[in-house]
């Protein structure tokens, strides 16, 4: 859907002049802050995302994309399944697309040792 003349929202994605693809709020990892409070979730998340995603690139084929924020849950440390699932992810786009940028949010004090893994 084009909301102005360079912005375009392909379903839950952020498209700016038809090559910036902005994405956020993922909070990877989730399944497993739920476990440890109790709460037993199947863990469907990170597939979930990668097929919506999957859909997105293709439509919109962009050069870049920027996490917007929050890409993992945990505010003060790493999860072992949020560890995974961001590599897991950050292989996933970097199939698709040369570049990508995170803007830290609020969740991602501790990304960047594993963002550097990915060079991103």
């Amino acid at each position: 859907m084009l909301i102005s003349r360079n912005i375009e929202i392909i379903e839950t994605a952020l498209l700016i002049n038809k090559e910036i693809l902005v994405i956020n709020d993922l909070h990877l990892g989730y399944e497993e802050a739920l476990h440890i409070k109790g709460i037993l979730v199947p863990r469907f998340q990170l597939e979930e995302i990668m097929n919506i995603m999957a859909r997105i690139l293709t439509a919109a084929k962009p050069k870049k994309i920027i996490i917007n924020g929050d890409l993992k849950h945990e505010f003060g440390t790493v999860l072992r399944q949020e560890w995974m699932e961001v590599l897991q992810f950050f292989d996933f786009l970097l199939k698709k697309c040369p570049e990508i940028i995170v803007i830290k949010g609020n969740h991602d004090q501790i990304i960047k040792p594993i963002a550097e893994k990915r060079g991103v």
